[in-house]
C-alpha cells in the first residue's frame, strides 16, 4: 500500500508505518514532527537549521508555518 516503517526511539521501540510522501523527524523530549516530502524538498536547509539549533528546535512547528507563508506570499 506504500507505506514505509520508521523506527520509533526509545522508550517506545518498534516501529511507526508511514504512508508514502511523509516523513518524520525525532525532536527529542518525545516530540515527533511528520511532514510531507514536498514541503520538506521546499523548506529542508530552513528546518534543518531551526532542528539543528537547540534553543530553536521547538519552534519548529511555527517556524513552518512562518515559511509556508513567506511562500505564499512571494508567489501571491
Amino acid at each position: 500500500d506504500g507505506r514505509r516503517d520508521t523506527t520509533i526511539p526509545y522508550p517506545f521501540g518498534g516501529s511507526l508505518n508511514l504512508p508514502d510522501g511523509w516523513l518524520h523527524a525525532y525532536m527529542g523530549c518525545m516530540n515527533h514532527f511528520f511532514i510531507r516530502k514536498e514541503v520538506n524538498d521546499k523548506a529542508e536547509e530552513f528546518l534543518g537549521n531551526v532542528i539543528n539549533n537547540e534553543r530553536t528546535r521547538f519552534l519548529l512547528f511555527d517556524s513552518l508555518a512562518w515559511f509556508c507563508q513567506a511562500e505564499y506570499e512571494e508567489k501571491s
